[in-house]
Parts: structure tokens; C-alpha cells; sequence
């Protein structure tokens, strides 16, 4: 579980920095895709909320299943907001002292 953790938080965590810094090519589009295929067998490749509750609701053991999926949306929220704040702080230039 822990490794599921891990590796949907440094999915999305690296997906979102990546996305943030090369926005507006077809980059982004592949690099997902790479995170998809290495968390496939670890996690099953859910570097999204929306397929990860449409696994879910799929599967139908709404019991069994609910705190893990629960867990798993928060961990690539967490991930995708933390990636954000990387992503922003490789882009913003600091001005230096004289305003240059």
C-alpha cells in the first residue's frame, strides 16, 4: 500500500511539473502516458481521480474498496497540488535588488 502511495504521488507530482514547464506542446501527452505505463503494475496506472472512481464504480465492492480509493484520490490531489507549487517555482524569476 505503501508503494501504491508513492508511486501515484511522484506520478502525478512529476506529470504536473512537467505538464506546468512544457505546456502547449505534445510533451505533456507523452510523459503521461510514460507515468501510466510505469505505475501500471504498481497501482494500475490511475494518475487520475476520475479513473480511479470509475475503477471503482466498476468494480463494484463499494465496501471492500471505498478507503483505499479514498486514499488514492487524496494522494494524487496531494501529489498534483505539490507538483503545482514545483512547477511555479521553477517559472517565477525573482528580480534582483537594483529591478533589473
Amino acid at each position: 500500500m505503501g508503494t501504491v502511495v508513492l508511486f501515484e504521488f511522484f506520478g502525478i507530482l512529476s506529470y504536473e511539473i512537467f505538464n506546468n514547464l512544457y505546456s502547449g506542446t505534445n510533451w505533456p501527452a507523452f510523459v503521461y502516458m510514460c507515468f501510466m505505463i510505469i505505475t501500471l503494475r504498481v497501482s494500475g496506472g490511475h494518475l487520475n481521480p476520475a479513473v480511479t472512481t470509475g475503477v471503482y464504480i466498476e468494480q463494484r465492492e463499494f465496501r471492500k474498496n471505498a478507503g483505499f480509493c479514498a486514499l488514492i484520490i487524496f494522494i494524487q490531489f496531494v501529489g498534483a497540488f505539490c507538483g503545482l507549487g514545483l512547477a511555479y517555482m521553477l517559472r517565477v524569476t525573482v528580480p534582483s535588488v537594483d529591478g533589473s
